[in-house]
Parts: structure tokens; C-alpha cells; sequence
């Protein structure tokens, strides 16, 4: 079944996230130079949607994120598409994930594990990189508008919680948020980009707020600005770097290191305190495999 977050974060000291989407799909051989980016592969081949959950629970991971991080309607639009379209592709994502969940209790008789709607900043559907740096000119309201769109389609179709992912401002922070208060079904993480570590993560207050974060970045800095924000916040903070390269919009490919020792991954988040750990473009189920192995080689963790 799909537990809650707060079902999770009661049971273990530090729970495992995913990893790569987007980037673990092009591995396998997808082409993603698209602005749909991994929406692409759920339109077209969602059993490569459904393969690369069902690796990430078999690696570990106590919550698998759905294949929605650039799905909006005004990107399918832009794409050619509908609006429709993308509210149809945004539930089929959830589905998906539930679909991998349900395929590990017949063959493990273990589905407690979480599904995060996950949901990037408008940067996200201009495929441009505008998402590390949130250089979009759109005013408060609009922001609003944009991202109480995404959380109708997840409260219409019984999600429970979403993953606000790469956020660049406190300010386009501050607009999803206030769209989420009017969804009383829903809870969240909000995760920033480690460049966006100066922001007051304690103004941010939401009753549907559940935890904050901090992806794709580097490890260090990652792991450096969840560090300070879990010196100001009750709230569980998680962390979850991509493997440390740079990422070119241009080619829209990844320049990453090779050699990461994911043991010292987990020494961060149990000396930080961080209660969430994962990973983010150019990591892997094998990242996740990695990452669990180490926290169960922490005393205290379970399997």
C-alpha cells in the first residue's frame, strides 16, 4: 500500500529517496533532447517508466517520484499538445508508480512505500535551464496560477504527496505554497537548489509543508546547505545531489565526475542530522543500492 511521509520519517532515522529520472533513462537509451524531457518516455513507452520504478524499489528506495518533474499545461502547449493531455500524462505518471508498487507486493508481499508527485519550478517547462537560476519573468499571481494548476490534478487523482523540486527563489517557494494551502489532501517537500541556500528557509510556513530539501547540486554543496537549513528549521530536511557535474542546456547533458563515494554520502546526512537521502541527475538504482547499503550498515537503520 502507499504510506505517508510522516509514516515513513516515524519509522526509520533516515529514509531513502530515489534517484535519476530523466538522465537513468538516457542511459538506457532514450532520447530526451526534448522539452517534455522524461514525460517524453511516459508518453511514448511508460513500461520504461514502470521498469525504472521497480529498480529504484528494489535498490531500496522507500519513495519512488513520478515521471512529472516538466509536465504542466502550459508546456504540453507549447509542445503542440493539450491541456488535457497534460493533466491526462500527470495522472498516468501517478498510475505508473502505483502500478510499481502493487508489482513489488505480489512479488515481495511489501508495498509500504511513499509516491512523490513530483513537480519542478516553471523554469522546469522552458528546458532551458532557467530552473537553477529562476531568470523567468512572471509575476506572484501568475506563479500561483501556474503551479495550483499541477496540485488540482494531484488532489483530483488521490495523491497524497508532492515533491516541489530545483526550486531557484524564495519568492516562486512562497507562490506554490500559498497554492497548496487551498488542498487540504496534499503535503509536501520543497526542495531548492544548493545556490538557493541563502534563502530563510524559516519564513517558509505551511501547514501543508512537510519537510524541506536540497538537490541537484553537488554533493558538498548539497550536502552543506541542508546542513545549515536543519540548524533553522524543525521541519525534516532531506538532501539529494546529483553526482557533481554541470549540466549544459545547450546539449542538455550532464558533465559528471566518476568516482563518488556514496559511503561518505551517508556520513553527511547522519552528521547533519538530515532525515532524507536520494540522489539526483546522473545517479542511479545502483546509487540507491549503494546508499542503502551503507545506512543499513549504520546501526539503527532497518533493512
Amino acid at each position: 500500500m502507499v504510506v505517508s511521509l510522516s509514516t515513513l520519517l516515524a519509522d526509520r532515522p533516515v529514509i531513502l529517496l530515489d534517484g535519476a529520472m530523466g538522465t537513468e533513462l538516457s542511459r538506457r537509451g532514450f532520447e530526451l533532447a526534448d522539452p517534455l524531457w522524461s514525460a517524453k518516455v511516459l508518453l511514448e513507452a511508460p513500461e520504461a517508466i514502470l521498469e525504472l520504478h521497480r529498480d529504484y524499489l528494489e535498490a531500496g528506495s522507500d519513495i519512488v517520484s513520478t515521471a512529472s518533474y516538466q509536465i504542466s499545461e502550459p508546456g504540453f502547449l507549447a509542445r503542440g499538445l493539450t491541456r488535457k493531455d497534460a493533466r491526462r500524462a500527470l495522472a498516468s505518471s501517478y498510475e505508473v508508480a502505483r502500478a510499481a508498487l502493487r508489482q513489488r507486493a505480489d512479488s515481495t508481499g511489501d508495498a509500504s512505500r511513499a509516491i512523490a508527485v513530483s513537480l519542478g519550478p516553471y523554469g522546469a517547462i522552458l528546458a532551458d535551464g532557467s530552473e537553477y537560476s529562476g531568470d523567468y519573468d512572471l509575476s506572484h499571481a501568475e506563479l500561483v496560477r501556474f503551479h495550483r494548476e499541477r496540485f488540482e490534478v494531484a488532489a483530483d487523482i488521490g495523491a497524497g504527496l508532492v515533491a516541489l523540486e530545483t526550486f531557484p527563489t524564495l519568492n516562486e517557494a512562497e507562490a506554490a505554497l500559498e497554492a497548496l494551502d487551498d488542498f487540504a489532501t496534499l503535503s509536501a517537500w520543497l526542495s531548492f537548489v544548493p545556490r538557493a541556500e541563502a534563502v530563510a528557509v524559516e519564513k517558509l510556513v505551511s501547514p501543508r509543508l512537510a519537510a524541506l530539501a536540497f538537490n541537484c547540486g553537488a554533493p558538498e554543496l548539497t550536502f552543506e546547505a541542508a546542513a545549515r537549513a536543519a540548524k533553522t528549521t524543525t521541519l525534516p530536511v532531506f538532501a539529494y545531489p546529483n553526482r557533481g557535474g554541470t549540466w549544459d542546456a545547450s546539449t542538455k547533458t550532464w558533465r559528471a565526475v566518476e568516482v563518488v563515494d556514496w559511503g561518505r554520502w551517508v556520513e553527511w546526512a547522519r552528521s547533519a542530522g538530515l532525515r532524507g537521502l536520494g540522489g539526483c541527475c546522473e545517479t542511479s538504482p545502483e546509487t540507491i543500492a549503494s546508499l542503502h547499503a551503507a545506512l543499513k550498515a549504520t546501526r539503527g537503520q532497518p533493512a
